[in-house]
């Protein structure tokens, strides 16, 4: 396990460094900058990883989700339950519009993400001690790596 901090930094020159570091480590730990984890090659060979916005992923995994966009206000939290119930997917009781993009993206998306993949941006219904973006109150500055179809520890920014 890795954990690291860095002062004045945001979440994104985290993602900067881990992104550099991912190949050293693996390569180092291994002596290979790839990896079979359930039956799956993964690369950690000095490819960029993807960078998706939590929400974005929701709606470009999901193509009912892509119709969404732009549902503000009050209703925001019925029509993404409205998704949510036409995907089949399950939300906790009183949820708002945050949890709900949280639950459909974690039931729909989290399993395609095999090689490595950085999900950021996440709605602060889910996250509300981290740091809210200055242009966006319903979303935090914060990142998850994805390796292998599962979440790798969240680094912070200080």
């Amino acid at each position: 396990m890795l954990e690291f901090y860095q002062a004045y930094a945001d979440y994104r020159d985290l993602m900067d460094l881990t992104e550099e570091m991912l190949s050293t480590v693996a390569r180092e730990a291994t002596g290979s900058d790839t990896a079979t984890f359930g039956g799956e090659t993964i690369s950690f060979a000095g490819a960029v990883p993807p960078r998706v916005a939590a929400r974005g992923g929701a709606r470009g995994g999901v193509p009912a989700a892509r119709r969404e966009r732009g549902a503000g206000g009050p209703a925001r939290p019925r029509r993404a339950a409205a998704l949510a119930d036409r995907l089949k997917v399950t939300y906790p009781d009183g949820a708002g519009a945050g949890k709900i993009a949280a639950a459909i993206f974690e039931a729909l998306c989290e399993a395609s993400l095999v090689q490595p993949t950085f999900v950021y941006d996440f709605p602060t219904e889910v996250s509300p001690l981290s740091k809210q973006r200055p242009d966006d109150a319903d979303t935090v500055e914060r990142f998850e790596l994805y390796v292998g179809r599962f979440e790798w520890p969240m680094p912070s920014a200080n």
